[in-house]
This record gives structure tokens, sequence and C-alpha cells, in this order.
């Protein structure tokens, strides 16, 4: 073992070499193969001036000591050669007859070899800065793996029925490592959306309501604290828009929901959490950066800052706050520190004999439960009908014979139509119609993209879908394709068999569309799996 913890060292052997020697407890990450493992201790010996870094794995015993194992001991080394100036890393093991690896904290040697040099040669070339924290920086690590770890245990029976055709991995244990739950209620932030009585107001992709969680924690009570987790991006008033081009729009609005936060006067942290989304920065607000007695000044603070947002006039410094509910509610809450409790005790009761008088910024429309749908998806089926057959008879007034073999090998001439622009099939609709069609998503394009069965659009083209064409369904895969395709299979007519002049392209036992109604099958809803409990 010394022979191996001094190789390489030379000449400065004699020397007294300065070494760093860290002790560290390594946690394991929770995987769904096994239990959760406990904690190990190593010792992680640095030497800079050789370039090694050495792990040494240790073993407590009945009394708390620690000793060092024998096994599972390695290297990484850095070095070069002077003459090409080049750079080298490698990995070395003390006796691997010994290595012993449980899949968990300790790899198989090979891993070590194949995957972890590969990773270290680019991360010792990048220069990447990040904007954010390391993950988990602001909780205890060892806490927050063995709660995550209960939590998918407790709900690990979700994975197993988990009846929609996403992957439940992500998005089942998202929500547990997040260790919330939306709560769907339309709030207009105002007097009467206070909570004096709750530690913590959490926002879980909270939209609209993002940046006022910092506002709405800081008047419901002095002890009152802030979780928010921003997604997409809103001002106090409509959609938040750039200032800077510096930074990504995404670090952008986290300062702004920062500098939110210390208006209200919270020290705000910040922190990543582990979860398998982009969007995983949070902003914490745990304590106050003022006492009590401050609350009138502090609360004057928060109106301009928000009345600022809107370009709204706002008092003068050291003028009278103006007369609005949040002034009026918070004038009660500014005693001193003894009389803290009396004073908010008096605030909340001045808010409910004044009742709230109107939103605290005129303009926030909080989002309806039930978004209205503009996909052409909820269009009247017989105005999607007229639209389809009538682009379909404009492609196919320019007859282009196609000669092709279907899918079993047969030989049919079939008109295939002509190709036209977007612009040139929608010059040819009248005016109400691509009026109607304006208000949905995408508009034209969007309603023929649906109507996937008769038509194909490809950079801006519209084309009629020749069946013929496609690429037959291959055999491997994932079952819950194969299953919703085998569920829809002659559930709908086919257009072509219908409305073609030379009829469906290919033979009904190749059609995944009825052939007349004798062929329909009825729609089957996929049954989901009944949870045992």
């Amino acid at each position: 073992m010394l022979a191996f913890l001094t190789s390489g060292t030379g000449s400065q052997a004699e020397a007294q070499r300065q070494v760093e020697v860290v002790l560290r407890t390594v946690i394991p990450k929770a995987s769904p193969h096994c239990s959760f493992t406990l904690p190990r201790r190593e010792m992680v010996v640095q030497d800079v001036l050789n370039g090694t870094v050495t792990f040494l794995p240790l073993e407590e015993d009945e009394e708390g000591n620690l000793q060092v194992k024998m096994n599972n001991v390695y290297r990484i080394q850095l070095s070069h050669t002077k003459e090409e100036e080049e750079w080298f890393i490698s990995v070395l093991i003390f006796c691997p007859e010994r290595w012993h690896s449980d899949g968990i904290v300790y790899p198989k040697p090979t891993w070590l070899g194949e995957e972890l040099l590969g990773k270290l040669a680019k991360w010792s070339v990048e220069n990447k800065k990040s904007e954010f924290k390391s993950t988990l920086s602001l909780i205890s690590i060892m806490k927050y793996s063995k709660a995550y770890q209960e939590l998918k245990e407790k709900y690990k029976e979700m994975v197993k029925v988990w009846p929609e055709v996403t992957d439940p991995e992500k998005f089942v244990y998202e929500d547990v490592a997040i260790a919330t739950y939306l709560l769907e209620d339309a709030i207009t932030p105002n007097d009467e959306t206070l909570f004096p009585d709750v530690d913590w107001l959490i926002g879980n992709h909270s939209d609209e309501l993002t940046p006022w969680i910092p506002v709405i924690a800081a008047r419901s009570s002095y002890k009152c604290r802030f979780f928010v987790l921003p997604c997409c991006f809103f001002d106090f008033v409509g959609r938040y828009h750039r200032r800077q081009s510096s930074r990504t729009q995404y670090r952008e609005y986290l300062d702004f929901i920062r500098e939110v936060g210390l208006t209200c006067g919270f020290h705000v942290e910040e922190d990543c959490l582990r979860i398998p989304s982009t969007k995983r920065v949070c902003l914490v607000g745990k304590s106050r950066t003022y006492q009590p007695a401050a609350e009138v000044s502090i609360d004057k603070q928060r109106t301009q800052y928000i009345h600022s947002r809107r370009g709204c006039p706002v008092s003068p410094a050291g003028g009278e706050p103006p007369s609005s509910a949040p002034q009026l509610a918070a004038s009660t809450a500014g005693h001193g520190d003894s009389h803290s409790t009396l004073g908010e005790a008096q605030s909340v009761e001045h808010r409910a004999e004044t009742q709230a008088q109107g939103p605290w910024l005129p303009g926030f429309h909080p989002r309806g439960k039930a978004e209205p749908v503009r996909n052409c998806a909820t269009l009247p089926r017989d105005f999607v009908d007229q639209v389809v057959l009538r682009v379909a008879n404009l492609l196919l007034g320019g007859k282009q014979l196609n000669t092709r073999n279907d899918q079993s090998g047969n030989v049919k001439t079939w008109n295939a139509g002509e190709s036209l622009s977007l612009a040139e099939v929608a010059r040819e609709l009248d005016k109400e119609t691509l009026q109607r069609l304006k208000r949905e998503c995408g508009g034209l394009q969007t309603l023929l993209r649906n109507s996937h069965q008769v038509f194909e659009v490809l950079n801006g083209r519209v084309h009629v879908r020749d069946w013929r064409a496609e690429t037959p369904r291959k055999k491997k895969q994932p079952d819950a394709k194969r299953r919703l395709f085998s569920e829809a299979f002659k559930t709908r007519l086919c257009w072509f068999f219908l409305y073609h002049p030379d009829g469906c392209a290919l033979p009904s036992d190749r059609c995944p569309f009825a052939h007349g109604p004798g062929e329909l099958r009825p729609a089957q809803t996929p049954k989901k799996k009944k949870q045992v409990l």
C-alpha cells in the first residue's frame, strides 16, 4: 500500500511535500434495483504537485474508529510529456484482484476505464461556468436522499399501474422529487387572498402567480415563507419581457423573481432540484431582512415596485403611502418587536373589517381551469370536412397519375394530384373560412396536418398522401404504440374510398381505414389497470 501511495513521486519524496487529505461521506444515489444503502466514508489524498488523487475506502468498527480498507483503493493520475507537451489521465487500481463491486458505491473496474476516463477528459477541457448553483446546495443531501427513497418506495406502485403512454419513471418520480402537489384554484392577488395561518407558500410551476407569491407571503404574515419553482415567464401582469440579451431568458427571469423577493423584504436563496426537468432552479425566502416594526415602510416599497412594473405613478420617496388596500392593511403591523404578534393580529382583523378594495394591480387575469383549445380540434366536423374536400379537389384538379406497387405487390395507376404551397391553397379559400382558421393556432396548416389520412404537409407544401409510399409498420415497436395502432385499426372510414375518383390506393386488407360501413370496428377505450390496494 505504501509503495502504491508513493509511486511516481521521484526525488520529491525526499523533500517535505504537502498533500491535502479530505474525509468525505459518499451518499449512494437511490436505485430502483436496491433498497437505500447506508453512506460510506472514504479518505481522499490530493497530491497537486504530482497530479494524483487517491481514494481510500474506510470502515468503522463498533467503537466508531475508522481504518483504511485494503480493497477498492484507486487513484486518478494526471501526467504529461515535456517533449510533446501532451497530457494524459490514467486510473490505477491497487490490488485489482481484491476489488469488490457492489454496483452502488463501487463500480466495476471496466466502468472506471471505459466511462470515467472519458468523462474526466471531457470535463478537464471544458470552460463552462454554470449560471446556477450546484444541485441541492441548501439542504442536507443525506436527509434528502433518505426522504426521497422513502417517497419512491411509498409511491412505486403508481409506476407499475401507470395508465398513460408517457414514461412513469419520469412523470411519477418528478412529482415525488418536488414533493408537493398542485392545488387548482384561480386567485387574484388582493387582501382576500392572504394566508396568515400558513408557514409556507409553495409555487410549483405557478405561471401567472409566480412573481406574486413572494408578495402574498410577505403580506400574509411576518413568519410566512415562500418557495417558487419558476417555469413559464410571467410578470405581475401579462408575459415577462426581456430587458437584457447578455443572459439567457431563464437566468434573467430567475433574477427578476429574486429581485421581487428582495424588494418584499426576504433573504432569497437559490438552489437546483434533482428532478428530470430543464426548469429545476428554485428560489426560497425563509427569513426577512427587516424587523416587524418596519412593516409599513417595507410594504410601501413593495407597492411602489409592483406599480413600477406597469409604469404606474408611485409616491415620492418619504411621502405618505397611498391609501390602497395593501398599505391600510399593513399600517397596523408596524409596531415594536415586543408587540409584533399583536400588530399582526390587528392587521388581519383590520383586513377582515375593511374587506378587499380590489386587486393589488389592475389588469391581472388568472388562468382558468379550462384553457380554450385552439388547435382546430374543436372546429365543427362539417366545417373541417368541407375544407378538406375543397383542398383535396384543388390538388387533384392538377392530375398527376402515379403508377406504383402497393404493399401487396399489385400495380395500380392512381391520381396523386399536384403539390401546392400553403399560400396557393389559402388563395383558393373564401375569406370567411380563412378568418375562422386564423383564430386557431397554426390556422390552415394545423387543420391540414390534423387531416393526416388525406394530406401530407412538407416544407410548406401540401400533397395528397399516397399510402402506398408509407413505410410498413415495424413489428419491433414499443408495446404502447403497437397497442394504440391495433385499437385504432378500421375504426374510421377511408376518405379515399369515399371521395377519391380512383378510390383507395390500397386494397382493403392493407388499408388501416374501413372500406365501407361493413368493415367498421367500434373504437376501443384503452383499459386501465386496476391498482391493487
